[in-house]
């Protein structure tokens, strides 16, 4: 009995040691494992460890990240384009001023190619980045006549070759650099000088607008003259010769008056009226994101030597009748869908009041218009018109 016992004993006490001894490896082995796990570099993707390739690569990825910029967007780009023009001082002629209207027509390739165009013209170049052709199109056809008329006059596809290929569009100057450079400077001088002479910093939209349409219409001393300029087939207007030499037809009038409010920081364009066999021209001028029409020209020869305001800040309905929406191109030709209708249509009558007055003069110190409207037996009354709640 007593050997059983003290065997017994002795496989319990063998038990115990066996047992501390796995204690104590198991201990080890974890420890060891810890440490070892210590060592490594832990990333942690969405919430789950990975292997040790896996946590290479994820490592790289996030210092890249932490490296590489953000993209901009669409409006960073804009305004790190627009900080590339130059500046100028308010009532100072701005080579690359730009009407929104027309861009937001034309889109930002376009706008991105034109301003290339002027840069290169400008320094004796005879290319410019472009994205594709039909930008290409646009910009040589009408663009730059349209917003810079001045170059305009003087440049054209290349005579012979390729005019746009791989990202690149190529032109012709009918003058040389240092003659193209004098051109410029002697419109700028003419059109600061208008200006100048016309408005101040001070003036609100509604001030320039009138100010400038009072300009064209009387004290410029316009003649019209049917010989009208066209591009690629399409009459456009010249706002040159109107500002250079007194004088221009229907298109030409209007392409003048939206070419300086776009240099007053006004927003306004041209709608270009074509069914194929009559066309006609007039501006749209945008204040607080509502269209007006604004017509000098036909102001100009209804009412020779007088400013009527028949013809401004007007609702579309004045020229439905004669002229079908269908065929109004707002701002480029093409433009002319039920949707640019919607967008750009002259529906407010804020300035009703107007539409049967003539004007005058204008006293900012007291925001007055004086003017005057004819009563029924055709004596023309004076009258005046406090213009603080229309001064947009």
């Amino acid at each position: 009995m007593r050997k059983y016992i003290r065997i017994i004993a002795v496989i319990f006490v063998a038990v115990l040691a066996f047992m501390a001894y796995r204690n104590l490896s198991s201990k080890e082995m974890f420890e060891e494992l810890t440490t070892a796990d210590a060592s490594k570099e832990t990333v942690i993707v969405e919430g789950k460890p990975s292997n040790t390739e896996e946590k290479a690569a994820d490592i790289d990825e996030l210092k890249e990240a932490e490296e590489k910029p953000a993209a901009k967007d669409e409006k960073e780009e804009s305004k790190a384009e627009e900080e590339e023009i130059p500046t100028v001082g308010p009532l100072e002629f701005n080579l690359y001023a730009m009407s929104p209207l027309y861009f937001e027509a034309v889109g930002k390739d376009v706008k991105s190619a034109y301003i290339s165009l002027v840069k290169a013209a400008m320094s004796g170049k005879d290319k410019f980045k472009c994205a594709n052709q039909e930008t290409y199109d646009v910009v040589m056809n009408e663009a730059v006549a349209y917003c810079c008329p001045v170059i305009g006059r003087y440049i054209s596809p290349p005579a012979s070759g390729v005019g746009f290929k791989d990202g690149v569009g190529y032109f012709s100057l009918s003058i040389g650099k240092d003659e193209l450079k004098n051109q410029v400077d002697s419109f700028g001088s003419k059109v600061t000088g208008i200006l100048k002479s016309v408005c101040q910093e001070s003036d609100s939209n509604f001030e320039k607008i009138t100010e400038m349409y009072a300009y064209v219409v009387r004290d410029a001393g316009y003649n019209f003259d049917n010989d009208t300029t066209n591009y690629d087939g399409n009459s456009l207007g010249d706002a040159y010769k109107v500002i250079m030499e007194n004088k221009g037809y229907n298109n030409d009038l209007s392409a003048a008056y939206a070419y300086l409010l776009t240099q007053l920081g006004v927003d306004a364009g041209k709608v270009i009226y074509d069914d194929g066999s009559t066309r006609s021209q007039w501006c749209i001028v945008r204040v607080q994101n509502q269209c007006y029409i604004v017509d000098p020209a036909y102001a100009m020869a209804i009412s020779p030597g007088e400013v009527s305001f028949s013809f401004f800040m007007i609702t579309d309905g004045y020229y439905t009748n004669v002229y079908p929406k269908t065929s109004w191109n707002y701002f480029t030709h093409g433009n002319n869908s039920a949707a640019a209708a919607e967008k750009y249509a002259c529906k407010d009558r804020t300035y009703k009041p107007y539409w049967d007055m003539y004007f005058n003069s204008i006293d900012k110190q007291s925001k007055t218009i004086h003017g005057g409207s004819y009563d029924n037996g055709g004596n023309l009354v004076e009258t005046s018109r406090e213009y603080s709640a229309d001064n947009r």
